[in-house]
């Protein structure tokens, strides 16, 4: 695959982050050092502008889960991660009084805890993907041995 200019100028820009260079590396085949999955909406977002900024890189955005198993439940559900991130975006563009007018209707539930529970979902199906178990509660795993599964 041919370097473009383009995409050095974005893995030295400071938009980055260890999950966002995970995808780039994996889809370009350059390696950035760094591997990890979206824990919260900012890298959420450095990954959606990433491939906004390089759509080139978007049609092999399947390369991914390919390279990382534990990637599998996010790219499968990107196309959702990306309106979970353009929604927080738009919530947090708005004045406080919009927002505030929002937070008073029923059944009202904000952008970034609907993403937040997305990706808390997202986290339990990476974990299990990459050999984790959950023991007693859901806040707590262990990496089980090969031979226990």
């Amino acid at each position: 695959m041919e370097v473009k200019k383009e995409w050095m100028e974005w893995l030295a820009s400071r938009d980055t982050g260890i999950s966002s260079k995970t995808m780039f590396a994996a889809i370009t085949g350059i390696p950035t050092g760094e591997c990890d999955v979206p824990h919260d909406i900012s890298d959420v977002g450095r990954c959606v502008r990433m491939l906004r900024k390089l759509p080139d890189l978007r049609p092999q955005i399947e390369k991914v889960m390919i390279q990382h198993k534990q990637w599998t439940p996010y790219i499968d559900c990107w196309k959702e991660l990306e309106c979970r991130y353009d929604e927080c975006v738009a919530f947090e563009a708005l004045s406080e009084e919009e927002k505030n007018k929002m937070k008073r209707r029923k059944n009202f539930s904000s952008p970034n805890e609907r993403a937040w529970n997305l990706l808390c979902e997202l986290a339990c199906a990476s974990r299990y993907l990459s050999g984790w178990r959950m023991q007693n509660s859901s806040s707590s795993w262990r990496n089980k041995a090969p031979d226990e599964y």
